[in-house]
């Protein structure tokens, strides 16, 4: 993905821009004339490979805790950041940043910036505790955790606070330890400076539980019964819509069969043209402000590309007669537009529905 001209040309040298290609010109002379869709490859093969490494960084840094500490090696804060919010957040507490310092007594210290939403001191009190476990256990070099707690519902002032003893976490955690009493003391002077403007009623407390509860597991629960019950075969990847006169023209949308359905994708085409369609209308709508006539128009020109791999979205909309192209769905209810079917394609008539087979698609797989 190293190329040498190219580097020097961006550093120290000169570019020129033409209709397709760009010219990279170092400081001595050198030139390097690449076309302009081989250095957008070139430039998402060098994001993939540095998303890559970022990926297997991260997953050596949370894996070798011992190491970085036994050599006194920082996780980048970044990094400590996202996997704690993972981690910690839930409803009505979040995690914000997260910083290195030194405490009294010279301890390592990190401190913990969270935004709470919450009223009950106890659910408070469970998420600051759960909050310092995941962030002790990530880390395991830190002595003191301190939290900076944000919330408005707080009484004499917006902040909070609370401190806990890591060494003594890191200790119950490595004895496996599950009772919650054997955490007794970790919280510093077992303190937690939250005071709730209102107190209210126990049941209250316990309704807001529940709702929080529904609110979070409903939808997963949702989607795992559709998931098991009614399995969608595919999903959207692009749509364009664009209005012409008094109706609505989806083009070259762009849909991939879900790997675990690809047995026979033909069958699986021609068995959810109607969700397809119905699926790719509905995406593409949603594109649309609320207030805008696309949103409402009647469609009445349809074209939607169908692949058995998922690539960029630049890609697949400059992809061409790839082999991972399967084929294309088309409705066109108007005289107007008259589409072109990809060259040696072998058309279907279903009903309303016209599909195009891609012959490369077939060959690749006869």
């Amino acid at each position: 993905m190293y190329l040498h001209n190219v580097r020097n040309g961006i550093a120290h040298g000169k570019i020129v821009f033409s209709d397709i290609d760009i010219t990279y010109i170092d400081r001595k002379g050198n030139k390097a004339k690449i076309p302009t869709r081989k250095i957008i490859d070139t430039l998402d093969g060098t994001l993939d490979i540095s998303n890559g490494f970022c990926l297997a960084f991260k997953i050596f840094c949370f894996t070798n805790t011992n190491y970085f500490k036994k050599y006194k090696i920082k996780i980048p804060q970044t990094l400590l950041l996202e996997e704690l919010q993972a981690k910690a957040n839930g409803p009505g507490w979040t995690i914000s940043n997260c910083l290195d310092s030194t405490a009294m007594q010279d301890k390592k210290q990190l401190i913990i910036y969270a935004k709470n939403d919450n009223w009950d001191f106890k659910k408070v009190n469970w998420y600051c505790f759960t909050t310092a476990y995941w962030a002790e256990s990530l880390t395991k070099s830190y002595d003191r955790i301190f939290f900076s707690l944000h919330s408005a519902h707080n009484k004499h002032s917006p902040t909070g606070w609370a401190a806990y003893d890591a060494n003594r976490l890191k200790e119950l955690r490595e004895k496996n330890e599950t009772k919650f009493e054997a955490y007794k003391g970790v919280l510093e002077s077992d303190l937690l400076y939250f005071i709730p403007k209102f107190k209210f009623p126990k049941f209250i407390y316990k309704i807001g539980t529940i709702l929080s509860i529904i609110k979070t597991n409903i939808p997963l629960e949702w989607r795992k019964f559709r998931v098991t019950h009614f399995p969608i075969a595919f999903y959207i990847r692009e749509t364009r819509i664009h209005s012409k006169g008094n109706f609505v023209v989806i083009q070259d949308a762009r849909v991939i069969i879900k790997p675990q359905f690809q047995d026979n994708i033909q069958k699986v085409i021609r068995s959810n043209k109607r969700k397809i369609v119905s699926q790719t209308i509905k995406f593409s709508r949603k594109q649309c402000g609320r207030l805008s006539l696309k949103r409402y128009l009647p469609i009445r020109s349809l074209r939607i590309f169908i692949y058995d791999t998922d690539m960029r979205v630049r890609n697949l909309r400059n992809s061409g007669l790839i082999p991972e192209l399967v084929a294309t769905i088309e409705i066109n209810n108007t005289k107007q537009i008259k589409t072109i079917d990809i060259s040696g394609g072998i058309p279907e008539h279903l009903g309303k529905y016209r599909i195009v087979w891609n012959k490369r698609w077939i060959d690749k797989n006869s």
